[in-house]
């Protein structure tokens, strides 16, 4: 309704705008001049404009009325399409600003569950880091038992050495020896009351390095599957030692270091015996004396192979440095002169 009355008023205007033309055109006709029968005519027309304009006015004014309540109308229309409006979008507003109370509730949840997960993360890391940390640990126990065995092992030879040559130092009867006789842990060399092997006399000190020699061939014949040789050569054991009584006797105990242990292993050795190590091994053996001077009590318990200038090698061996046929001759007579 109020559109149509808004086009109505439109028209009325409009056709107010057609009689002021009218008009215009009247005027200009008479400024021109006219005839007396063309003033008539234009009377006529102006009149015919006047009335048309009186009567597009009084138009106009209706239509003006018509507009300004249609405008009325219009502005009621608005108020009531606001009020309206809020109250049907009212509840939708309360539950949209619920939902972005709640949305802000979640991001900052979320924010906050980010910053969480950060220490999360490390406690990861930290966890696979103590896994392999674990691991390692594992092995280096594994290594830890490994060297604590072998320790063990190295403890338990340390140990049979040391009886062995205790025994064989006591039986040195050196004058100062006080029973305790061992072998340096950190040198391996014969430490003898507390002396290291430097600190003692010659004569001493060539007495000890026999004795040491003979326990570790002892140790290795009695152990049987040790690696250590089973062959001994000691060069001029009395080197060292003196030519009084006391040194003689020292000689001949130097020497029978050498003779305790027989090869048939019956008695395994008089300074242990089986039932203390527990021995039943029967390696062979041999030790080779080099000397120019053997005790005559020696030499007579012993297999002697003199050498001299005129046959400087042992029996049946050739000599490299002649001939074969004169190395044929040697070895036959050496055979000869042993029968």
């Amino acid at each position: 309704m109020q559109r149509e009355q808004v086009r109505q008023a439109g028209q009325a205007f409009a056709r107010v705008d057609r009689a002021l033309a009218a008009l215009g055109e009247v005027d200009q006709i008479v400024a021109a001049g006219v005839t007396t029968t063309g003033e008539r005519q234009v009377t006529t027309a102006r009149n015919g404009a006047l009335d048309r304009l009186a009567g597009a006015e009084i138009v106009a004014a209706h239509a003006a009325k018509d507009r300004d309540a249609a405008h009325a109308d219009l502005a009621v229309l608005k108020r009531e399409l606001d009020r309206r409006s809020a109250d049907v979008l009212s509840p939708f507003g309360d539950a949209i600003a619920r939902a972005t109370a709640e949305q802000a509730g979640i991001q900052g949840r979320l924010e906050m569950l980010e910053r969480l997960r950060e220490p999360h993360q490390r406690v990861a890391g930290m966890r696979d880091h103590t896994g392999g940390l674990a691991e390692q640990i594992a092995e280096l126990t594994r290594q830890r038992d490994a060297l604590i065995r072998e320790t063990a092992v190295a403890s338990d030879l340390f140990n049979d050495l040391d009886e062995r040559f205790a025994h064989v130092t006591k039986g040195l009867k050196l004058p100062w020896f006080s029973g305790r006789a061992r072998v340096d842990r950190e040198t391996y060399l014969p430490l003898v009351d507390q002396q290291q092997f430097q600190q003692v006399s010659h004569g001493i000190r060539s007495a000890l390095s026999v004795g040491y020699s003979v326990a570790l061939l002892r140790y290795a014949l009695d152990l049987g599957t040790t690696s250590l040789p089973s062959l001994l050569v000691i060069d001029s054991p009395k080197k060292n030692v003196g030519n009084g009584e006391y040194d003689s006797a020292l000689a001949h105990r130097i020497y029978a270091n050498f003779l305790e242990y027989d090869d048939s292993r019956s008695q395994m050795g008089t300074f242990a015996g089986k039932a203390k190590f527990g021995s039943t091994h029967s390696r062979g053996y041999q030790v080779i004396l080099v000397n120019n001077d053997l005790p005559e009590e020696i030499s007579n318990s012993i297999i002697e192979m003199p050498m001299t200038h005129e046959q400087p090698f042992i029996p049946g061996v050739a000599n490299a440095h002649v001939d074969e046929d004169s190395a044929a001759t040697d070895v036959e007579s050496s055979v000869d002169d042993d029968q």
